[in-house]
């Protein structure tokens, strides 16, 4: 995902938001056993009351939520920071309330909008709680002659109200809910009467999920919050049982202090950080035209036994979280920490990790970016062959394999397009599929059919932009000039992540990747090499496309 979001971002319920409510009315010949009654003659009126919960992702209007970013913490760790939607609750229809604290119920006059009053300007408000769907009264009184009202149902500790407003303030950190009818007409005549409130969700919630490569984490606290301020909100009830905001002008800024959990296996996402530490919800809602800049700060903790870098962390680029089409939905917030330069590696039954502890596993690819929800991890498989590029009597052997051409030898090092060179044939000039030709073009086949026999993932012939990631992972990329790259640490940080774990020396010879440089004269695939101890040539090979009986071919898989 590409897309950033402006203006207004998400805060803990430390602050205020639009909300979408609805209730319907039925008319049942006895009310609820426990039921809260208000008299309107003598008209028996009761409460009952279902919880939509949190909605599944696209069941609502969504709006496109930041995309993964990678963060240096320093200290040598590294963090992948993703935002996910939560899967749908285990329900097909709004379960019965039960619980959720005091709820205040009271009526307003679908023309003026203004709360029904009681003699001498008291307020009619009746309070209870709800127990299995039914409205249990605990407090006050709600008396109305016959006529036409709109009932509005709050639970007191998210939401305050007015005679005008119900409003949810920056500061109060609750899961605000709030069901509203639409215009209703009680006559004296009724004698059994009841109205059903549809609660949703005026916020919505989210979580920080800590993701690791070691159980033994110790003492991990975060403050999640925001530096720019935020602004209470105002909700106006209408006849339609829609409702209307204003934007008020108190503001606040506010910093969540937030305890992890120790450290558990993680059985459900395979392929993913084999464990993870998981927060309570907070409750969100949006600021002010200005707000954005959410972000995670470790305030204590150690893991890798290294201790957390405290600066504030960022959620996107921009800092901004989605301001709309969010309302009643479940986020978690995924926090991939990392070694910088340790190696992480994919194994045979798919399940990710260091070296160390492999125990009877078998290391098959270097992760270059890891799994998440919404994303396919990638890696670079650990073990190379000798292929042919493409044979010597193809048509296309001393011509652009390719329907597109790079215009400079720079801009080929930038190619990270090796899997649709494999895979899809709008890129070949020929209208081929290359990983299918076997015969002409040996390297792709062998890349891209499963070549350590492992039965998953999605196999492919790397471009060069894709292996320079990897290296650079490893060994930190200094400076690219012409046809060299220098790195930070030598080059047998590289070769050892593949040599340690049973691989190939990608360094002992030259090796292949997919991408292709045209120039005038000839057409030629990119290979790499090592000069020196800290540099690798990266380069066309020439005229020829074959392996000479020493260029290597290394796979990458996403899984």
């Amino acid at each position: 995902m590409n897309k950033r979001f402006k203006n207004l971002f998400l805060v803990t319920c430390v602050f205020s938001v639009s909300i979408l409510v609805a209730a319907c009315q039925s008319e049942t010949p006895d009310s609820p056993s426990g039921s809260g009654t208000i008299e309107i003659g003598e008209t028996k009126t009761s409460f009952t009351a279902g919880d939509e919960g949190f909605v599944a992702e696209n069941t609502r209007a969504t709006q496109a939520l930041p995309e993964n970013r990678t963060v240096d913490m320093g200290n040598g760790l590294t963090a992948n920071i993703s935002i996910e939607e939560d899967a749908a609750e285990n329900t097909r229809a709004p379960k019965r309330l039960d619980g959720g604290g005091t709820f205040s119920i009271y009526a307003v006059d679908p023309l003026t909008h203004q709360r029904v009053m009681g003699t001498n300007g008291n307020r009619k408000l009746l309070k209870g709680k709800f127990v299995n769907g039914d409205f249990v009264p605990t407090g006050g009184a709600l008396t109305l002659a016959p006529g036409t009202y709109q009932f509005v149902c709050i639970n007191d500790d998210a939401i305050t109200i007015d005679p005008v407003t119900f409003r949810l303030t920056y500061r109060n950190g609750k899961n605000a809910m709030v069901g509203l009818t639409g215009a209703q007409t009680i006559t004296a005549a009724d004698r059994n009467y009841s109205v059903h409130f549809k609660m949703r969700h005026l916020c919505a919630r989210i979580r920080v999920k800590l993701m690791t490569y070691k159980q033994d984490i110790s003492s991990i606290r975060l403050q999640f919050g925001s530096r720019v301020f935020g602004h209470d909100w105002a909700y106006e009830a209408l006849a339609d049982g829609s409702y209307s905001t204003t934007l008020q002008t108190t503001t606040h800024n506010y910093a969540y202090d937030y305890p992890l959990s120790a450290a558990t296996a993680n059985d459900a996402e395979l392929g993913s950080e084999p464990f993870f530490a998981t927060g309570n919800y907070l409750y969100i809602l949006p600021g002010g035209i200005n707000g954005k800049h959410n972000f995670l700060k470790f305030t204590s903790g150690q893991i890798y036994g290294k201790s957390i870098p405290n600066h504030e962390i960022y959620l996107s680029a921009n800092g901004a979280l989605p301001s709309t089409g969010w309302q009643g939905k479940s986020y978690t917030v995924r926090f991939a920490l990392t070694p910088t330069t340790t190696p992480i590696y994919l194994f045979s039954d798919k399940t990710v990790g260091m070296l160390e502890d492999k125990g009877s596993r078998t290391p098959i690819a270097l992760v270059y970016r890891g799994k998440t929800k919404t994303q396919q991890g990638i890696a670079m498989g650990l073990r190379g062959t000798v292929k042919e590029w493409e044979i010597t009597t193809s048509p296309t052997y001393n011509g652009n394999n390719y329907t597109t051409a790079f215009a400079t030898s720079d801009d080929a090092l930038q190619d990270e397009n090796g899997y649709n060179w494999t895979w899809t044939s709008s890129t070949d000039v020929d209208g081929l599929v290359k990983a299918n030709q076997q015969t002409r073009y040996p390297a792709f086949y062998w890349a891209s059919h499963d070549p350590y026999g492992v039965g998953f993932g999605e196999w492919y012939f790397p471009a060069i932009g894709e292996i320079i990631n990897v290296f650079d992972k490893l060994a930190k990329k200094t400076n690219v000039s012409s046809s060299y790259i220098t790195f930070q640490k030598q080059l047998s940080v590289i070769t050892n992540a593949f040599v340690n774990a049973g691989g190939t020396n990608p360094f002992q010879q030259r090796s292949w990747s997919s991408t292709i440089y045209t120039s005038p004269g000839f057409s030629s695939p990119i290979v790499f090499y090592p000069s020196g101890s800290n540099d690798i040539v990266v380069r066309p090979q020439g005229a020829a496309k074959s392996h000479l009986g020493y260029i290597q071919t290394f796979p990458f898989v996403r899984y």
